[in-house]
């Protein structure tokens, strides 16, 4: 999937009363790059759609929160603080913004997030700093030959694939109420960080031709049980094969997908050596999709 990251800073800029400017932007950014509603497209009918998107966001606001949304603010780049966009009450209260441009991950969980998730540091531990420096040092020596590191990630993650199963199933595969309220509040409803969680949030998504934008309902909490299951072992003959854990809850009919990510490519120390991102010599993370189950 192509990196649309870029295409997406500018869309949201342009929420933010730089609709024009913007759109130009996103109009010089190959169609591969861009954000799938925005493929096709000039920069008039980019800038038309941004402006009639904040407009619809501006109205949709007010009326959920009583009072005139005036202007809307774009975040900082890293998420942390919580929102794509936020506005800010008559109170100076802020109300965060999640806008979906189409095609999406939900978010981006860090280990010890997800270790607080699960209630587990297998995998933080399998995939310690330490090694990932030993496997470092081993593809020095074996360069240029990267078969050895993807069957040495193969056997950990399958190893630890296995221990986590153990473990859930130890728990009849059901998340503990404790981590299913950390879960949940870290997740669901929530565009930043756990201790950037509130109450007045709302959600927009695009549909797909790009022609409308949305505000969405909030993800039910607190209900049903959140079920864990199984990881499917890697195949040693599949290199573009990832880790996945999947939960879901029959109540609320959703499912969450966390998927072990490793999201750059590393050159490695003192080396021109560079190593892609599928073994695992980087900082690892989860991405997580939740959608309702079908």
């Amino acid at each position: 999937m192509a990196n649309v990251d870029k295409c997406t800073r500018c869309a949201e800029a342009g929420l933010c009363g730089d609709a024009k400017n913007q759109a130009l932007k996103i109009a010089k950014i190959d169609d591969k790059l861009r954000n799938r509603i925005f493929r096709g497209k000039d920069a008039k009918q980019i800038e038309k759609m941004l402006s009639d998107f904040a407009k619809k966001i501006k109205k949709v606001v007010s009326r959920r929160f009583g009072f005139d949304c005036k202007e809307l603010f774009a975040s900082s780049n890293n998420n942390k603080d919580g929102a794509d966009l936020y506005t800010i009450r008559p109170t100076g209260e802020k109300i965060i913004i999640e806008v979906k441009f189409g095609s999406y991950t939900d978010k981006a969980a860090g280990m010890k997030s997800f270790s607080k998730i699960f209630g587990t540091k297998i995998f933080s531990d399998a995939l310690s700093t330490k090694q990932r420096r030993e496997w470092q040092n081993k593809i020095k020596n074996e360069y240029p030959d990267f078969s050895k590191q993807w069957q040495r990630v193969v056997g950990k993650l399958n190893e630890v694939a296995s221990d986590f199963n153990e473990l859930m199933l130890k728990n009849n595969q059901i998340l503990s109420k404790d981590l299913q309220n950390y879960m949940e509040d870290y997740l669901l409803n929530n565009s930043g960080s756990y201790d950037s969680r509130t109450d007045s949030y709302i959600r927009f998504e695009v549909n797909k031709n790009g022609a409308n934008i949305d505000d969405v309902a909030l993800l039910q909490k607190g209900r049903g049980a959140w079920h864990v299951e199984d990881i499917v072992p890697l195949k040693s003959t599949d290199e573009d094969a990832r880790v996945n854990v999947f939960i879901f809850n029959d109540e609320t009919n959703l499912r969450i997908k966390f998927t072990l990510n490793n999201k750059n490519n590393l050159t490695l120390k003192n080396s021109t050596i560079e190593v892609r991102s599928k073994y695992m010599v980087n900082s690892p993370s989860f991405n997580v999709w939740i959608r309702e189950k079908k």
